[in-house]
């Protein structure tokens, strides 16, 4: 059973779905702060928040105490967001319903309307023909309504290569940047293999900061590589719903919660020029 939503309103080359599972079974799961049943981005957000402005406590203290040193702190933060980044680290314990108490969920899972994932990139890249041409590709993130604090996603490439990314230039980097970011205090993981790149990025986790709202604003670069050839060499890059035991899931948090946003692509076309 599938829920949708409404997407944020997309250019018609930049299709756009939205969908998530029902509420899952209330089971306790290691490092799951918000109660939420599933374990990502959003609940090291939570006990940020939790532990720094005075947001709700965790659902099962102990669950969250992944270290563990018998108490929910700062390593524990981290600890959730190794466990569900890149080169994800197996954190998570196995958590009990005798160590924790199962939590009551009735509504599904949210999947905010206007959040967006996109893909931007140059129609064309022109270069001499067989040699490999570079083009940049950037990610972008839509809100029309929450404050996004942090994110992970997943980005294929069919036809071409993912060399490289990075935060720099976009507003994901450093606030001491130049130009400066949102980012202080927060966390930049990325692994980029050919054709996968998974990303976790964190603004700050000391204060509550968020994208702004009511505009699409840039997260992420890479560096694209395909060969032009005859009749134009196509490049494809996808934003994926992600792979959890493999590399990330494409999640978006805002205010502790974990929102699944509509996801984009974009066409690169390598021709000889």
């Amino acid at each position: 059973m599938t829920t949708g939503c409404e997407a944020a309103p997309k250019p018609p080359d930049d299709p756009a779905s939205c969908s998530l599972e029902a509420a899952p079974a209330a089971q306790p799961v290691g490092g799951d702060a918000n109660g939420d049943g599933l374990v990502d981005v959003s609940d090291g957000a939570s006990v940020a928040r939790y532990l720094l402005a005075g947001g709700p406590a965790p659902v099962c203290p102990t669950g969250v105490d992944l270290v563990p040193d018998g108490e929910v702190n700062m390593g524990d933060i981290v600890a959730i967001w190794y466990s569900v980044g890149p080169k994800s680290v197996p954190y998570r314990p196995e958590v009990t319903a005798a160590d924790c108490p199962l939590v009551e969920r009735t509504a599904d899972l949210p999947c905010g309307d206007g959040l967006a994932m996109g893909v931007e990139a140059p129609a064309t890249v022109t270069g001499a023909e067989g040699t490999p041409t570079t083009a940049t590709a950037t990610v972008s993130v839509s809100s029309t309504d929450l404050p996004v604090e942090a994110w992970s996603f997943q980005l294929t490439a069919d036809g071409c290569t993912l060399d490289s990314g990075t935060t720099g230039g976009t507003l994901a980097a450093e606030k001491d940047d130049t130009p400066p970011g949102l980012r202080q205090g927060g966390v930049a993981w990325q692994s980029v293999t050919g054709p996968v790149a998974n990303v976790l990025t964190v603004l700050d986790w000391r204060h509550q900061t968020g994208l702004p709202i009511g505009s699409r604003q840039t997260v992420h670069s890479f560096t694209v590589s395909g060969t032009p050839t005859a009749g134009c060499a196509v490049c494809t890059l996808t934003l994926t719903a992600g792979d959890p035991a493999s590399g990330v899931e494409t999640v978006l948090s805002a205010e502790g919660w974990r929102y699944v946003p509509a996801l984009g692509s974009a066409t690169v076309e390598f021709c000889p020029g």
